[in-house]
């Protein structure tokens, strides 16, 4: 069987355990260094599982596996692998069987801040190739190198010798194009990494192909950890600069890349990957308010109300005061209180609208005001509330 027809069948098998596991109302489950479901914090982005590490927490996992004798692979997603996973179940079982995964691409953290959640930074393979291969050098570990045009993985390889003094180079490869087309090609080059026995291989293929690859490696060399990389090795090899630090913490790393192979990157990243980039953070932005929709009771509107029934909403009784609560007997109650929801324009719509989902639960979920024809009144009425 051919790499990518096997790794089609796992990615499938994958992707398929994972939807029976959300039927079951359960988290679907990935595979942690050792095999066993992961129990680390992890949110989801366009359909896609996260780890939310930072690049020095993923540093101090893959240390603490080495440690243990576990070995492992770390998936870096970005925009464009995030958006062919969307439009491809097997893809997205083929990210999903990463021990670890990652967001390397500042849209992917924008997108999970817009939904109320949480990744703490953007975790790059162009990054963790000098990070991670430190940390190796530190415990005493090799790396390999495998992927680029000839020559290109054996100045990345001297690179690192300079700026890691100590660090032990088990191997630098570069395949034939199309080796991975054939079973033999695909053995060849597995038989080669595997004889060099490194701890940590950083394979530059591009998705899927590397990943791909790394599923067949993993088999050979259970103890090593594997980081799909994309374009990092030719990055420090210096065959292509990577962007200035301001505009890697911009988000704008695309643009420079952009700017340097307009001819090969600009559909890729102006007609595809921006549009996908752009619908993913609106639709992590609605889905974010759309966890508490507000209720919408016509029965109960004011008669001779021109205010229209969508637009009003029954406020939640607060959560019951506990025993520590310093003004237990002050807490008012508005079950029950029919208000006007969003605004009527000025000031006073101003006051209306949402509230942030980081409140306590119970606490009112519309504005406080009117209908139309009692204004006046009820806001005499809403601020003696407050001040009460």
């Amino acid at each position: 069987m051919s790499l990518r027809a096997e790794s089609d069948k796992a990615a499938s098998n994958g992707a398929a355990s994972n939807t029976a596991a959300s039927a079951a109302g359960r988290p679907a489950d990935r595979p942690g260094s050792d095999g066993v479901p992961g129990q680390r914090p992890k949110i989801q982005v366009s359909g896609l599982e996260f780890d939310v590490l930072t690049e020095a927490e993923v540093i101090g996992f893959v240390s603490d596996a080495w440690t243990a004798g576990r070995g492992g692979s770390i998936v870096t997603v970005n925009i464009d692998i995030a958006r062919a996973a969307a439009r491809s179940p097997e893809l997205a079982g083929l990210v999903a069987t990463g021990s670890l995964v990652v967001a390397d691409g500042m849209p992917l953290v924008w997108a999970a801040r817009a939904a109320g959640d949480v990744l703490p930074e953007r975790v790059a393979g162009s990054s963790l190739i000098i990070t991670l291969s430190a940390a190796a050098a530190q415990a005493g570990r090799s790396v390999f190198l495998l992927g680029g045009a000839d020559g290109v993985p054996d100045t990345a390889a001297q690179t690192l010798v300079a700026r890691l003094p100590g660090l032990r180079i088990a191997g630098a490869e570069s395949p034939p194009f199309g080796f991975d087309e054939t079973e033999e090609g695909v053995q060849r080059t597995v038989a080669k990494v595997a004889a060099a026995g490194p701890d940590l291989v950083f394979v530059a293929l591009g998705f899927p192909r590397q990943e791909q690859l790394i599923g067949r490696l993993r088999q050979e060399l259970p103890e090593a950890w594997f980081v799909g990389c994309g374009g990092a090795i030719t990055m420090l090899a210096g065959v292509t600069p990577r962007a200035p630090r301001t505009m890697q913490r911009l988000g704008l790393e695309w643009a420079h890349r952009l700017a340097l192979e307009p001819r090969r990157l600009a559909r890729r990243y102006l007609r595809d990957d921006l549009p996908f980039a752009v619908g993913l953070l609106i639709r992590s932005a609605s889905s974010r308010f759309r966890r508490h929709p507000r209720q919408e009771t016509p029965s109960l509107r004011p008669p001779g109300s021109r205010v229209p029934a969508s637009r009003l909403a029954v406020l939640p009784r607060p959560c019951h005061p506990g025993a520590d609560d310093p003004l237990p007997d002050r807490t008012p109650s508005f079950s029950g209180l029919l208000v006007p929801f969003g605004d009527h324009g000025g000031a006073d719509g101003a006051a209306g609208g949402f509230v942030d989902e980081d409140q306590p639960a119970g606490l009112p979920v519309a504005a406080v005001g009117v209908a139309e024809q009692r204004l006046g009144k009820a806001e005499g009425d809403a601020a003696d509330l407050v001040q009460a």
